[in-house]
């Protein structure tokens, strides 16, 4: 009673369903962990009641993105109710209307279009059940067309966007557009990190389309989270990072050996994908070995017989080195006794040391033929000389 004039909304009947201790003893679940637990729709009328008038668009917008669909209805209507009931007008101020209908077509449209693209999938019709999914994702952002380049925005966010990307995943792998299926599970996981079933339909994509590297971590992640969630059950579930809606304590075993068999199964197809990179490589290595291989003996082969056909002519210098010594080629009726010039007389010639300076009294010109010429004709001076002093024969 003491506290009666601090109550902002005196004309507000007292709670019924939201009480002080509700998360602590939960009434629905006891064996969910405190983090995990939610308010009832009884309480949530409850508590949008007592909410400022700030709060109220976000709340609302809230409950939907968690599709929380019953609650985020009858807390719209019980808003309105209050709102419009004469009695109670002006106790909260002024409340704009406006956002809460505009937050009611976007529930209302919300529901539909989701229910749209689950009949579609359930009927096999993928391509617009995708359309279906990308329409309900532009709610939010007040776009008309779905731009998946752009996946990362402020508008994004909840159980439900995550939900739709990883719907529309589905669509596109039943389509075998494998890439785009990729972004789609991308986009989920940026929302909720521990969304299974996403990690799982990426971890598949990653397969079709041969990044085994990728598929493998995603795999190896899927498998070590509901490890982690079976040894310690509470840990897992009150981690900040856990998904409330698809929880790696909920794997059942079936999906368990069902995801570490695909894990074997992408293990050998890298290793054989390995084993056929190198082959393809090793063949690619003699391919080329064996055109340059058959490139050059056909070069030879195509001058060899150019040779024969031209005969010893001038490129066959062993044939006109022989021609010249069995004398074919000189002068009629004799060997040649010239030294074959292998140049054609047109050798380089040698460059003449400098001579040095001819000593006094010589001439400058003469050299070691000049010196010859003069040794025979002493040679011969002394033999006339030897033949004039000997006595003529008897």
């Amino acid at each position: 009673d003491d506290l009666a004039s601090l109550n902002p909304f005196p004309d507000i009947k007292a709670a019924t369903s939201l009480k002080p201790d509700f998360f602590e003893r939960n009434p629905d679940n006891a064996a969910d962990p405190v983090a995990l637990r939610i308010l009832s729709p009884k309480a949530v009328c409850d508590a949008v009641m007592r909410l400022p008038n700030g709060i109220l668009p976000l709340y609302l917008r809230s409950l939907r993105l968690e599709e929380r669909y019953t609650e985020a209805a009858k807390a719209g209507a019980s808003i309105e109710m209050h709102v419009n009931n004469s009695k109670h007008r002006g106790t909260r101020g002024i409340v704009p209307l406006a956002w809460l209908s505009n937050e009611r077509d976007k529930l209302r449209r919300t529901m539909s279009w989701k229910e749209r693209g689950d009949t579609l999938f359930r009927n096999g019709d993928y391509e617009r059940a995708a359309t279906k999914y990308a329409a309900c994702l532009t709610i939010d952002g007040d776009v008309s067309q779905y731009n998946q380049n752009a996946l990362e925005n402020d508008d994004a966010g909840g159980r439900l966007h995550a939900v739709l990307h990883c719907n529309r995943a589905a669509c596109l792998m039943a389509l075998k557009r494998y890439r785009e299926a990729v972004k789609e599970c991308t986009a989920s996981l940026r929302i909720h990190t521990h969304y299974m079933k996403a990690m799982l339909r990426r971890g598949r994509c990653f397969a079709r389309i041969r990044q085994y590297e990728e598929a493998v971590a995603e795999y190896e992640r899927y498998i070590r989270l509901v490890d982690e969630a079976r040894k310690s059950p509470n840990s897992a579930g009150s981690s900040n990072a856990a998904c409330t809606f698809d929880r790696p304590i909920d794997i059942t075993d079936a999906e368990y050996l069902k995801a570490k068999q695909e894990l074997a199964d992408v293990k050998k197809s890298m290793i054989a994908a390995a084993a056929n990179a190198q082959k393809q490589t090793q063949k690619q290595a003699e391919q080329q070995q064996n055109w340059y291989n058959n490139n050059f003996r056909k070069a030879a082969a195509s001058n060899a017989a150019r040779r024969r056909q031209e005969g010893p002519g001038r490129d066959n210098a062993n044939a006109r080195k022989q021609q010249w010594y069995d004398g074919q080629g000189g002068a009629a009726g004799g060997a040649n006794q010239r030294r074959w010039d292998g140049f054609g007389g047109t050798a380089p010639k040698k460059t003449a040391a400098k001579k040095k300076d001819a000593p006094a009294g010589t001439s400058a010109s003469a050299g070691p033929s000049a010196n010859r010429a003069s040794q025979n004709r002493k040679q011969q001076q002394q033999q006339q000389q030897q033949q004039q002093q000997q006595p003529p024969a008897p």
